[in-house]
C-alpha cells in the first residue's frame, strides 16, 4: 500500500523538528513499526511507520534517506493527533495512510476538499523564520502565511485565506506589478522560479524593500501542486550596497583626484612575520610583491609611465639602496608605520617626497601587502630650507650669520667641553686691507675674495669646528681639537688664504689674513673668549698682519 507525502521544504529538513521531538539513530526502528511506502524527491527517499517503541506510547517515525546518511524523526504522538496529522495532509494530490503495527489502516484522508494549513511540524518552522511565507495553490490563491508575513501586512489569517496572492498590500502600490505576478502563472507552471522586488511600509511606517521568489512544488508526476511564496526583507542589505558604493565611488574620486600619489602592494599570498626571519622575509617580499592599485598622481609625482610603475620596485625608482630599504621595512612591520624622505632628481629636476608606508596585515600576524601615499614636498621644502637659509646663513659667502654662528658655538662648546681631551678654540679672522682691494679692484672682485676665503676655510675646518662671517670683512671658527692643535689650524687657515690666488681684470693677486686665537675656559662664557680673540686679532694688526696671535686668558 503506497502513499504519497510532500514537504514544503526540501531544503530545510534540519528545522523539522520541534521541541520536545527527538532524532533517533535506529536502523530498523527495532521492528515495532510497519514501513508502508515511500517516495522519491531529488534524491531523497522517505519511508513512514506507525506503532509503539521502548515505553509503550503510540509515536510516528519518519525517517528521511539522502542517499549517503539517514535521519530519523521520532514524533510522539497520539491517535487523535495522528487523526488530525493525516486531516491536515489532506490537499490536492497529498494522501497518507497510517498503519499500526498489526497492518490495520490508523487514520486515513480522502478527498482534496480541504487544504492543507500546513501541519505542525512545518508551522512552527514557517512562523519561526525570519522570511514571509506564503503557500499558494495552483492558481495563485493564498492558503497559508506565516506569522512574519502575517506581521509585515498587519492582518490575520482568516482575513486574506482565499486571496489572490497578487491582491496582497505587498502589491496594492502598483498596477504594473500585479500585472507582473499575474501573468508570471504560466512560467511558474512551466517549474520555473519568478522573483519580484517590491516595497512596503511596515507597521511603524517605515518603508522596507522586499525581494520575493515564488517555487513551484512538483508532484510525483511533475505537475505543479501547490506554490511556495518567499520574501526576504533586503532593506538593510540594500542600504549597506548603497552606502559601500558610495563610499567606493568616494574613495575612487579621492584617489583619482587627490594631489598625493597612493598606491597599494599585493602579495599572491600572505607570509607570516617571522621576527626571527625578517631579513628573508624581505628578500621574498621585494621580489614578489606587485603594485595592485594607485592612483595617477604617483605617475605624475615620479614622472614615469604606468607600465614601468607597475613592473618596478617602488623602492629602486626611490633610489633607496637594498639596505635601507630592509631598514624601513622592519620598520613598516614592527611599528606599524616608516616615513621616509626622497631627495631625486627625475628627468632633470629636482623633487623632494614625503613617502609614508603602513603594512597590510591579516589575521595571525601575516603580512600581504603595504599601502603607501607619496607627497610631493618640493616646493615646501625648498622654501622652508630657504627661509631656514635666509635666517642662519651669510647671504653672499653662506657662512654662518653672527646670530647662528654665536648659538651653534654656544652648543658645540656646552657639549664639547666635558671632555678633558678635547680643547676647544675661538679665533677672530680679519682681512688685511679690505679697503684697498675693493679700492683697487672693485666691490666685485672684494666679493669674490670673501667668497673664496670662506670656501677655503670650511674646506680646512672640515666638520671639525664652525666658521661664520661676524660683519663686513671679519670672520670667526670655533674649532674642537686635542690640545695644542688649536694654533697649528689657525696657522693652516692664514697660510691657505695666503696662497689663494684672486683673477681680476688687473690680474690675478693675492692678500693676507690676521687671526687672534684663545683657548675656551672651563666656566667662561662664549662672550669673555670672543674678546680675548679679538684683543689677539687687534695684537696681529699692530705687529705686522698675516700672522697668528694668541692670548689664552
Amino acid at each position: 500500500m503506497n502513499f504519497e507525502m510532500q514537504y514544503l521544504f526540501w531544503n530545510k529538513i534540519d528545522s523539522i523538528c520541534m521541541e520536545g521531538e527527538r532524532i533517533y539513530d535506529i536502523p530498523d526502528y527495532d521492528g515495532s513499526g510497519i514501513a508502508k511506502g515511500e517516495i522519491h524527491h531529488e534524491g531523497l527517499t522517505m519511508k513512514a511507520w506507525f506503532g509503539c517503541h521502548g515505553d509503550g506510547k503510540p509515536k510516528l517515525l519518519i525517517t528521511l534517506d539522502c542517499g549517503h546518511t539517514e535521519n530519523y524523526i521520532l514524533v510522539e504522538t497520539s491517535r487523535d493527533e495522528c487523526t488530525l496529522l493525516v486531516n491536515d495532509y489532506q490537499a490536492k494530490g497529498i494522501s497518507v495512510e497510517i498503519i499500526d503495527r498489526e497492518g490495520n489502516s490508523y487514520a486515513q484522508n480522502s478527498g482534496n476538499e480541504i487544504f492543507v494549513k500546513s501541519c505542525d511540524i512545518y508551522r512552527e518552522s514557517f512562523n519561526k523564520t525570519n522570511q514571509l511565507i506564503a503557500i499558494l495553490d495552483k492558481e495563485m490563491n493564498l492558503r497559508y502565511a506565516n506569522k512574519t508575513l502575517l506581521a509585515y501586512l498587519d492582518t490575520t489569517m482568516d482575513a486574506i485565506v482565499g486571496t489572490p496572492y497578487w491582491e496582497l498590500a505587498l502589491w496594492s502600490h502598483s498596477t504594473e506589478l500585479q500585472n507582473k505576478i499575474v501573468f508570471s502563472l504560466e512560467q511558474i507552471h512551466m517549474g520555473q522560479d519568478v522573483k519580484f522586488e517590491t516595497t512596503h511600509k511596515d507597521n511603524q511606517g517605515r518603508l522596507r524593500d522586499i525581494d520575493f521568489v515564488i517555487k513551484p512544488i512538483m508532484d510525483g508526476n511533475c505537475e505543479v501542486e501547490l506554490l511556495i511564496a518567499m520574501g526576504y526583507d533586503v532593506t538593510e542589505t540594500k542600504l549597506a550596497e548603497s552606502a559601500l558604493k558610495r563610499t567606493e565611488k568616494e574613495m575612487k574620486l579621492f584617489f583619482d583626484y587627490s594631489v598625493n600619489g597612493y598606491f597599494i602592494n599585493r602579495l599572491s599570498e600572505s607570509v607570516f612575520l617571522d621576527p626571527e626571519a625578517l631579513d628573508v622575509i624581505f628578500s621574498y617580499v621585494r621580489r614578489h610583491e606587485k603594485i595592485a592599485t594607485y592612483n595617477n598622481a604617483i605617475l605624475h609625482h615620479i614622472d614615469i609611465p604606468a607600465t614601468t610603475f607597475e613592473n618596478t620596485n617602488l623602492f629602486d625608482l626611490l633610489h633607496i639602496s637594498k639596505e635601507e630599504s630592509l631598514r624601513m621595512w622592519r620598520e613598516m612591520v614592527l611599528e606599524g608605520s616608516v616615513d621616509y624622505q626622497a631627495d631625486i632628481e627625475i628627468g632633470g629636476v629636482r623633487k623632494i617626497l614625503d613617502c609614508n608606508f603602513v603594512p597590510i596585515l591579516e589575521d595571525g600576524n601575516r603580512y600581504s601587502g603595504s599601502f603607501g601615499i607619496i607627497k610631493d614636498v618640493t616646493n615646501e621644502v625648498l622654501q622652508e630650507r630657504k627661509m631656514i637659509y635666509l635666517a642662519t646663513k651669510d647671504s653672499l659667502t653662506g657662512a654662518n650669520n653672527r646670530r647662528h654662528f654665536l648659538e651653534s658655538a654656544w652648543e658645540a662648546m656646552h657639549n664639547l667641553t666635558k671632555d678633558d681631551a678635547v680643547s676647544p678654540a675661538v679665533i677672530m679672522i680679519d682681512i688685511d686691507d679690505f679697503k684697498n682691494v675693493n679700492d683697487t679692484y672693485g666691490h666685485d672682485i672684494g666679493d669674490k675674495v670673501l667668497i673664496e676665503m670662506t670656501t677655503l676655510c670650511e674646506d680646512i675646518l672640515d666638520g671639525n669646528g664652525i666658521f661664520g662671517r661676524m660683519g663686513g670683512e671679519e670672520f670667526a671658527a670655533f674649532i674642537y681639537n686635542d690640545k695644542g692643535d688649536g694654533v697649528a689650524t689657525a696657522e693652516k687657515l692664514r697660510c691657505g688664504i695666503e696662497g689663494l690666488s684672486i683673477k681680476s681684470e688687473l690680474g690675478k693677486f693675492q692678500f693676507t689674513v690676521s687671526i687672534g686665537y684663545t683657548e675656551v675656559q672651563r666656566g667662561h662664557t662664549m662672550e669673555e673668549a670672543l674678546k680675548r680673540a679679538d684683543k689677539a686679532l687687534y695684537k696681529a694688526k699692530r705687529s705686522g698682519k698675516n700672522r697668528v696671535e694668541i692670548i689664552l686668558s
